[in-house]
């Protein structure tokens, strides 16, 4: 007998790209621009660690392990010591050596996200109704006390 030719069948490569939402039924906007979606991704994934820390920054404070009761007390010292000693439990499951090496590249990415969130619970506790922070575009601190700009 012969030997059987095999039929060309199964996989054939296309032009799509790899995945797609199935869920979705619009695939031109899947399909225009993968790079614009990535960064959808990207923008949505960098909200999400923002949330992260944003919620442990507040049930930090909220607990005062160390007893700096940032909220009512407004020193830089403090604040900073604050900052450490939350990056620090933040970071916990780390060595001390890990830290110590990754602290410039931590500052660089915590520290913006820890003072906005302390400002923003500060403010709430002096009163501030949450609709006006939302409306606030920024905050000056300025000495000891915060202005809010409109």
């Amino acid at each position: 007998m012969p030997p059987q030719k095999k039929k060309s069948g199964g996989y054939k490569p296309t032009a799509l790209p790899p995945l797609l939402d199935l869920k979705n039924k619009n695939t031109r906007n899947q399909l225009s621009d993968p790079l614009e979606s990535r960064d959808t991704v990207q923008r949505q994934s960098d909200a999400a660690c923002r949330d992260v820390m944003k919620n442990e920054v507040i049930k930090w404070l909220e607990t005062d392990i160390d007893g700096l009761d940032l909220i009512n007390t407004r020193t830089r010292e403090g604040d900073i010591k604050g900052f450490w000693s939350w990056l620090r439990d933040f970071h916990k499951e780390y060595s001390d050596d890990w830290f110590a090496r990754n602290m410039p590249r931590l500052k660089e990415q915590f520290e913006p996200i820890y003072k906005t969130t302390l400002k923003e619970q500060r403010l709430k506790a002096d009163g501030v109704s949450e609709d006006r922070l939302l409306q606030c575009p920024r905050l000056v601190c300025h000495s000891k006390v915060m202005f809010l700009i409109f």
